[in-house]
């Protein structure tokens, strides 16, 4: 959903191999650990986790980090230490709104404040893919100390967001931030 989760929902495909997703997974260097959903597929592309169930265009699930100084993919403004929950949330809408396939972004529901013990938001929406197809999408964003973390969930309205909501439930609800 976010610019960066587009970019790389485009051109994942064509970079390394999907394999079968299962089970407890961890990135000690991005400091998470999640359970992957059964059935699913995934691909690390730039250190990120992208997870999909039929293809990155029917539904996906990607967990994106980003040290905290750095922009996200395509913005110049970097994020910054002790941002709150509706600073983060704005930055992502800026963010997207620089994103040429996605229009009329709309947001459903936000909510802001603690997210696994840090400051963040989770986001509720819609967006149309350049085809007009309606997406919707669930976008949690939090930062540690150290990184910005962005998991979300998107799906095209029709049959799959809701088939596959559960699923993305059940992978944030296991997602665990490990400490040093």
């Amino acid at each position: 959903m976010t610019a960066p989760l587009l970019f790389l929902a485009l051109i994942a495909p064509g970079c390394a191999a999907w394999t079968p997703s299962s089970g407890l997974y961890e990135d000690r260097s991005r400091h998470y650990s999640v359970v992957l959903p059964d059935g699913w597929f995934m691909n690390r592309s730039n250190s990120d986790l992208f997870l999909t169930k039929n293809g990155p265009e029917l539904q996906y699930i990607f967990i994106q980090t980003q040290p905290l100084g750095k922009p996200l993919i395509l913005s110049r403004k970097p994020l910054h230490a002790g941002m709150k929950g509706i600073e983060m949330a704005e930055y992502f809408l800026e963010n997207n709104a620089l994103d040429k396939r996605m229009t009329g972004l709309k947001v459903k529901d936000l909510s802001t404040g603690q997210i696994l013990g840090y400051q963040g938001f989770k986001m509720d929406g819609t967006y149309e893919n350049n085809d007009g197809l309606d997406y919707g999408f669930t976008y949690y964003g939090f930062m540690t100390e150290e990184l910005y973390y962005g998991v979300s969930y998107s799906a095209p309205m029709r049959i799959y967001f809701k088939q596959h909501a559960a699923d993305f439930d059940n992978f944030f609800s296991s997602f665990r931030i490990i400490p040093d």
